[in-house]
This record gives structure tokens, sequence and C-alpha cells, in this order.
């Protein structure tokens, strides 16, 4: 999984440098589908229990502002891994805060599969080494957290329409504040035993709507 993030990091960092690099989605344009409703789900025990409701209702609203033309889709989300930045492998080897998935969209109508996508929101500006460590025993769970679903929200509406439309953002309300654990203080051990110990919250999938029947999506 390491050297799969790293590939990732380096290819976000070519295109940053390329200020130019394209995907194309599942759907060559906006006017080929219509996403009329998303379903998400979880397979890692470690994803926060408000992240499947955020990611959902965020691109339900990016989905809705689009132009209605084309055959109704459904899009399900399938997150596979949720991690924050360890310290200590932050010290030893880099990390970083990342969110990977699998992105599948259906026709409403018939029931195929149009395309199957991987996803990955990490953050490619980490730094590690000593500094970065310092960072992660620090970081703010709460804030680390809404970067990510943001970060994959994004990578979700390039899997389907492409990285163009993705950069499209409508406006929307600011979503209430999630409550975050204190910074954590002390020695970088200590941060990554804290680390260790958190609580795993239980696998749980969003609520699928009467448009779109939950989706299975192999991760």
């Amino acid at each position: 999984m390491m050297w799969t993030v790293l590939k990732a990091a380096a290819v976000v960092g070519v295109c940053l440098v390329a200020a130019g690099c394209q995907t194309k989605g599942i759907y060559a344009s906006i006017h080929d589908a219509e996403i009329v409703d998303v379903s998400v789900q979880y397979q890692s025990k470690n994803v926060p229990p408000s992240v499947a409701p955020r990611l959902r209702d965020n691109l339900r609203a990016r989905f809705a502002a689009m132009p209605k033309t084309g055959p109704e889709k459904c899009v399900s989300v399938v997150i596979a891994e949720y991690h924050l930045k360890d310290p200590a492998l932050s010290l030893l080897v880099g990390d970083s805060n990342r969110m990977t998935g699998t992105v599948r969209s259906v026709d409403k109508a018939t029931g195929k599969v149009d395309g199957d996508a991987r996803v990955i929101a990490l953050d490619t500006y980490a730094i590690n080494g000593v500094i970065g460590a310092v960072q992660a025993a620090s970081q703010d769970p709460g804030k680390a957290e809404q970067a990510l679903t943001a970060g994959l929200e994004d990578k979700v509406v390039a899997a389907v329409y492409g990285s163009e439309v993705a950069k499209i953002r409508p406006p929307r309300t600011a979503a209430p504040a999630v409550p975050s654990a204190p910074a954590t203080t002390g020695a970088v051990q200590a941060a990554s035993q804290a680390a260790a110990a958190r609580p795993q919250h239980p696998a749980a999938v969003a609520p699928a709507t009467a448009a779109c029947p939950a989706t299975t999506v192999q991760g």
C-alpha cells in the first residue's frame, strides 16, 4: 500500500509541475449521463462515522448542480482505507494522511455497470522526518478528516466526469464543524502509542434511497 501511495504522490507531483495533467472519467461529458443519486459505504473500521454521510451529501449536491441530460446513473463509493499520518512512520520511512476507495457508476434503468475507478486522496505536501513527526503528533483529526473528505469528493467527480469537471465547485452552505480531539503534545513515541490506541468505528453503510439502491463495489 505504501508503494502505491508513493507512486500516486509522484504522479500528482508530475501533474502539478506540468500544470496541465488531465484525467478522463467514466463518461466523456457531463451531458452523457445524469447522476441521480450517490451511495457511500466503507470497509475500513478506521473511518470516522461522519465521513460517509458528509461525502454522500456533498457528492449529491455536486452532481445535482450539473445539467440534467443523458441517461440516469447511480454512483456508489466504497471507502477502503482511512489513515492519518503516524508520527513514527513519518520519522522513519515517511507517511501521509490518506483515504482510498472505489467508485462505480451503474445505469439506473438497466443495472449495467458503466465503469469502475479507484480513487485516492492524500496529503501530497506532507513533510516527513522530525518536523513531519511533530506535525503528525499535533495535527487536528477533525481538520484532517474534512480535508481528506473534500479531496476524495473531487477524486470521485473526476472519476465520473474527468478532472476538468472536478475543478468546478458550486457554492454551498458551510457544513457544521466536526468536534475533534485536542492536539497531542509530547514525545513522538507517546503520540504514536496514542494513535495505535484510537478506538475503531464499526463499518457501516450509508442508507440507500429509492432512486439508487445500494450497490456492492469490490474494493
